[in-house]
């Protein structure tokens, strides 16, 4: 890991340290949108590394920090058109150094199945059609992003990408069970360390990167 990537890294995972001990505190009750620093943060440290890494990823980083605003102020579809902007980000980025193969096909697959099967239940629970609607086209781009970590041409990196695209995923799956379903102790918390836990990953292999190719 260069100098650049761990001044990245160094910084988004501070941004993060002053979330948290903001929301354990409680002072963050008073100033919500602080959540949208860390990614802001990792969303500004990957334009940095633009040349190398590409635009794709510091792009859907800044749509996730306005999602994350969304969320600051519970403007749910806003949030959740901002964050379906930034995993078709995501996915354009991941796709061109995609390769289909059996093995691939058989992973796919069972990624996929049980996912889908959540989304399915999830959307019997929606009180509007207009959520549904959103949650349900969220869930599609989100399940793509996924998938095209799992297509990715094999390389040192690959269960790097998928582990992001996964944990992400959890991230929203809790968010759409502690909003339709029930609550869960300590949502929040999961919600946000495993969210942040997927933006670190991606800033990181985009800094990690030698050229756009990569």
């Amino acid at each position: 890991m260069n100098r650049q990537t761990r001044a990245a890294v160094s910084a988004y995972l501070l941004a993060i340290a002053i979330y948290f001990a903001l929301r354990f505190t409680g002072v963050l009750a008073s100033c919500e949108w602080f959540m949208v620093v860390p990614t802001l943060v990792a969303s500004i440290a990957a334009f940095t590394h633009r040349k190398r890494g590409g635009l794709l990823i510091p792009l859907a980083l800044l749509a996730s920090a306005a999602g994350d605003y969304g969320g600051a102020i519970d403007a749910f579809i806003p949030q959740v058109s901002c964050f379906a902007i930034a995993h078709i980000l995501y996915i354009c980025d991941l796709v061109p150094r995609c390769s289909i193969s059996r093995r691939g096909v058989v992973g796919a697959i069972a990624y996929s199945l049980p996912l889908l099967g959540y989304l399915a239940f999830i959307l019997m629970h929606s009180p509007s059609t207009e959520e549904s609607i959103a949650v349900g086209v969220y869930g599609v781009i989100i399940l793509t992003m996924g998938l095209s970590t799992i297509f990715r041409k094999r390389s040192k990196n690959r269960i790097w990408y998928i582990l992001a695209a996964s944990t992400f995923i959890f991230s929203d799956a809790v968010i759409v069970y502690t909003r339709f379903i029930d609550s869960l102790p300590h949502a929040g918390t999961i919600i946000m360390s495993t969210y942040y836990a997927a933006q670190g990953i991606f800033l990181t292999l985009h800094s990690l990167r030698d050229s756009v190719a990569d």
